[in-house]
């Protein structure tokens, strides 16, 4: 057991949590809330699994008016908003996601509560994966990687 978690250790790369929940005054005189940071990038996960940059840059447009949901529950008795805005800043894919009304939605009610007593919020990006590949120049020669040109993203999402 010692030696499997050192090896994950070994692998695992520190996530810096940059999500935020924001209020924003509705023109009905409502509040919108939005949560809003880094959704993936290209860097390893804690299962030593990354995106591409090129499938993170094919996901810019089909992230904007997507339904995001509760810990990959995919039913609408777990969505919490939908993506409103979408783009790329240093190979990471930033979101701004609109959430669902708290008042009709105990989900986001939750999720803004545990914020404001300074749970921190992370994404998960989750889909089915229909092709993948090893960075075998990442294994042979450390962090000498070279570029992977293709354009199949590698996922459905």
């Amino acid at each position: 057991m010692e030696v499997e978690m050192a090896e994950l250790i070994e692998h695992s790369i520190p996530f810096n949590f940059e999500m935020a929940i924001g209020e924003v005054e509705s023109s009905d005189g409502g509040k919108n809330y939005y949560l809003s940071g880094v959704a993936t990038d290209n860097l390893p996960d804690k299962q030593n699994q990354r995106f591409s940059k090129m499938f993170i840059k094919n996901m810019v447009d089909s992230a904007v008016g997507m339904t995001c949901f509760y810990e990959h529950k995919r039913d609408l008795d777990h969505s919490i908003g939908y993506c409103k805005e979408a783009n790329i800043l240093e190979d990471a894919l930033h979101v701004n996601i609109q959430l669902e009304d708290p008042d009709n939605n105990d989900l986001v009610k939750k999720i803004i509560a545990k914020n404001n007593n300074g749970v921190k919020i992370g994404l998960s990006v989750s889909g089915v994966v229909t092709k993948s590949s090893y960075d075998t120049a990442k294994m042979d020669k450390g962090d000498d990687i070279e570029e992977n040109v293709d354009d199949d993203p590698g996922i459905q999402v």
